[in-house]
């Protein structure tokens, strides 16, 4: 990276209402397996639904966008989808 930084911008997702729609939409799929007599489910599908409720909450706990305006062009990075910095600027 190279260039003196003017702007930098760090992103997360913490708004309450995203929050609040990953839980709904979990309460959603999750309620009527655990209502329908959990004591049938296998014992692989026990994994599955912790696997389905922690994956989401991390995921989005982690994500984080970082945006660097320098003097040869804007920096983007998307963490973890991006490791290193993608440049966009007049080459």
């Amino acid at each position: 990276m190279e260039g003196q930084v003017l702007f930098s911008e760090n992103q997360r997702f913490r708004q309450w209402w995203i929050w609040t729609l990953i839980i709904a939409m979990n309460a959603m799929v999750l309620a009527p397996i655990l209502l329908n007599k959990p004591e049938n489910l296998p014992p692989d599908a026990y994994v599955l639904i912790l696997t389905s409720l922690l994956l989401p909450y991390l995921l989005f706990f982690i994500i984080k966008m970082t945006t660097e305006i320098r003097t040869d062009g804007i920096y983007v990075r998307f963490f973890p989808f991006h490791l290193s910095y993608r440049h966009y600027g007049a080459d």
